[in-house]
């Protein structure tokens, strides 16, 4: 195994090119910083310019293999980097936040060093050539070839490379189910009750506050050994309410502002609601004042809970929000929403079907961790 420097891995690292048109509607497509996202090139998220003269920008027209990685004040994609394939089209790199990487094929293959890029260990080799920590600042072509890297046989590269690579694809497939289950929901949702928003249905409407109060949970919270669960929203999933850790503090410690809940409530973020954040609890708790409890002794939870996450709804809570930089919806105006009331056994139904599926799920998610724990230590022994 050779130790080299990124610099001898590639052919030519420069920026993007200085298009003086500015981008517009039509025309040649070329890069963007969001052209980056999800770990791939999103050609949805190009930007075209007016170019009269394409030989001008023939040395910045993409290849199959090269490598775009961003460099420059964007602390969310700092360092991310793609591998572009052409897919029949071409797109020139544009500007100065990111970079063009056109790799030497004799001596590195281009999804291993992109793979590497992701790595613990190019971040840690960042931060020592640059000496200040990449998740705040940018850094330089120059910084970036002087990062050292031991390089493994071409032929080592790829079979590791084809190897995440099969890993990462079993992954998405298994993504897609869980997104799939997810859709499924929503889908028998309408089927059954129809838009939230709308009822087309005619089903009777109450008050949401009439029927399943908010914040009105006082009873008691399971503590063990004088710990107790807290729910913060970072630790919740957007669009799905996944529980994504459990933190657990002292109960003595718990500020007064916190609301508490049981598994006979429905959890609702109020804080940015276009995140969708809505948990159905399997425990008791205590959660941010960010969120809001509604007791559901008159109403399924589950039922309560996908109401709440159907488009109509999130867009409803849109427009109650408040405040510029962290808007929140309206409390008020949720507790007035018109809820509409299907006969609770239908209610019922559904909840049962939700239960099935959530079994499924489970089954999914689980092998879904399994086969990301080895990802990540796959990731670790080979990069670092």
């Amino acid at each position: 195994m050779a130790n080299t420097t990124i610099e001898k891995c590639f052919i030519e690292i420069k920026n993007g090119a200085n298009i003086k048109q500015g981008v517009i509607d039509g025309g040649y497509p070329i890069t963007r910083i969001e052209s980056l996202s999800n770990n791939k090139f999103n050609r949805d998220r190009m930007g075209y310019a007016g170019i009269t003269d394409l030989e001008k920008y023939y040395d910045y027209i993409l290849n199959d293999g090269d490598l775009l990685m961003s460099h420059i004040n964007s602390v969310q994609f700092l360092g991310r980097s793609i591998v572009y394939k052409k897919n029949g089209d071409e797109a020139i790199i544009h500007g100065m936040n990111l970079l063009r990487l056109k790799p030497n094929f004799d001596l590195i293959n281009p999804h291993y060093i992109n793979l590497y890029f992701y790595g613990k260990k190019f971040r840690t080799e960042l931060a020592r050539v640059t000496k200040k920590s990449v998740n705040q600042a940018s850094f330089s072509v120059t910084d970036l070839k002087k990062i050292s890297i031991l390089l493994p046989t071409i032929d080592i590269q790829k079979a590791i490379a084809e190897k995440m690579e099969s890993i990462h694809k079993v992954i998405e497939v298994k993504k897609r189910l869980l997104s799939e289950y997810d859709h499924l929901i929503k889908s028998r949702f309408v089927e059954m009750f129809g838009d939230p928003i709308l009822n087309q249905k005619g089903w009777n409407l109450e008050k949401l506050q009439s029927v399943c109060p908010v914040n009105k949970y006082k009873g008691e919270v399971e503590n063990i050994s004088g710990k107790v669960w807290l729910l913060n929203l970072d630790m919740i999933e957007s669009n799905t309410g996944k529980i994504i850790d459990y933190v657990y503090e002292d109960e003595n410690k718990i500020a007064s502002s916190t609301i508490k809940f049981d598994t006979n409530c429905v959890l609702y973020s109020k804080l940015r609601p276009y995140l969708n954040k809505v948990v159905v609890p399997s425990k008791s708790g205590y959660a941010t004042s960010e969120m809001i409890s509604m007791k559901t002794d008159n109403i399924n939870n589950y039922f309560l809970s996908n109401l709440l996450m159907m488009n109509s709804f999130v867009d409803f809570a849109n427009g109650t929000s408040y405040g510029a930089k962290m808007p929140r919806a309206s409390v008020d105006m949720i507790k007035n929403f018109d809820l509409m009331l299907p006969p609770k056994s239908l209610q019922d139904d559904f909840g049962l079907f939700v239960e099935q599926v959530d079994k499924l799920k489970f089954g999914v998610q689980k092998s879904l961790d399994e086969t990301q724990k080895l990802f990540d230590s796959l990731m670790q022994e080979y990069f670092g």
